[in-house]
């Protein structure tokens, strides 16, 4: 039986295992499971939404948002707390290298052509996903529902997310979920949903 609930602190690295295993070629799948483990563990908050779908006493999926500030303040307190375990991973992981600079590269162009363009969603999701073993089983739609029911109580009106341009099942996902693509980058689409419709 599958049930949804906020993360604890014991779901954490079976949480790095899964985004480990689900994105191996996106830069935080290429560290280790021990500092994907730290990522998430800084996500830990009441002032965000970070939820796992339990399947026979197992983590089968998670989804995470919230206010971009507050992500940002968990993605840099992350970096603060780990500087030197990324510094000699990423030394000694020349595999990331290429990857880190198309990253710097579009940050920069994105930070050039979207000036202005704030997105008009209230919170962002920063990261979904779900083991294969129960993919087709509709668990990634079940955290979505249920990420949109808390943001509702907490009185949001909308959340985006982005996904690159070539992840065709994320992006059918999402438009299945109801979501609607709001601007997009040489190799970006950036979603949002409204959810007081």
């Amino acid at each position: 039986m599958n049930h949804i609930k906020f993360v604890n602190k014991n779901d954490i690295k079976t949480v790095a295992i899964l985004h480990k295993n689900i994105f191996p070629d996106h830069f935080l799948g290429m560290l280790s499971v021990n500092l994907i483990t730290r990522f998430y563990e800084s996500f830990v908050s009441d002032r965000l939404i970070f939820l796992v779908s339990i399947n026979e006493d197992k983590v089968s999926g998670f989804v995470l948002g919230g206010n971009s500030s507050v992500i940002n303040e968990c993605k840099k307190k992350f970096v603060k707390d780990n500087f030197v375990r990324l510094f000699v991973y990423l030394v000694l992981s020349p595999k990331v290298y290429p990857l880190i600079f198309s990253r710097l590269k579009n940050m920069l162009k994105i930070n050039k052509k979207s000036k202005g363009q704030v997105s008009t969603a209230s919170i962002r999701l920063l990261s979904i996903g779900v083991n294969s073993e129960y993919k087709r089983g509709g668990i990634g739609s079940t955290l979505i529902k249920h990420f949109e029911e808390i943001a509702k109580q907490k009185g949001i009106e909308s959340y985006g997310l982005s996904v690159y341009k070539t992840n065709e099942k994320a992006i059918s996902f999402y438009k299945k979920n109801g979501l609607k693509i709001e601007k997009e980058t040489s190799n970006s689409l950036y979603f949002y949903k409204t959810l007081t419709e």
